[in-house]
């Protein structure tokens, strides 16, 4: 995506540990989601490069353990994160044209649904119902910048 977004756009990844192959087009500024500090951090380092206008913030940050068992890092992680993440960008006057949030867990199949519902959306997974309730209790879901 990265790769992709940098030959027309400039590229601003967060991540919490080095991308095994980061495109050179693009920058990557090494934040915690679970971390108010570190987050304003990154966040004030993009304010200072690019200012804070931001066409798009792609969200694609989760937990997820392949065993299925339950971890709080569903939590701490997937809607934590993003509240974190939506509360700062509000807090430091980011002007956001666009916010997208992702989670490709929400659309496996087959896998029989859980009787685990967030307003009226069905999740089979722990990823899938963080996402569901990050993605609404994080803020306004309908993105009003």
């Amino acid at each position: 995506m990265a790769k992709r977004l940098s030959e027309r756009y400039t590229v601003v990844g967060f991540d919490r540990r080095a991308p095994s192959h980061p495109p050179p087009s693009a920058e990557c500024i090494y934040v915690d989601l679970t971390s108010d500090p570190s987050l304003r951090r990154g966040l004030e380092t993009v304010r200072e490069l690019h200012g804070k206008t931001l066409a798009s913030v792609l969200h694609f940050a989760a937990h997820y353990d392949f065993s299925g068992a339950p971890s709080p890092l569903y939590e701490e992680i997937t809607v934590g994160g993003t509240r974190r993440l939506l509360r700062l960008l509000r807090e430091m006057d980011f002007r956001v044209e666009q916010f997208i949030f992702s989670s490709t867990m929400l659309v496996h199949a087959p896998t029989p649904p859980r009787p685990s519902h967030h307003r009226g959306l069905a999740a089979a997974t722990d990823l899938g119902l963080s996402a569901v309730q990050g993605a609404h209790r994080a803020g306004d879901p309908a993105g009003a910048w």
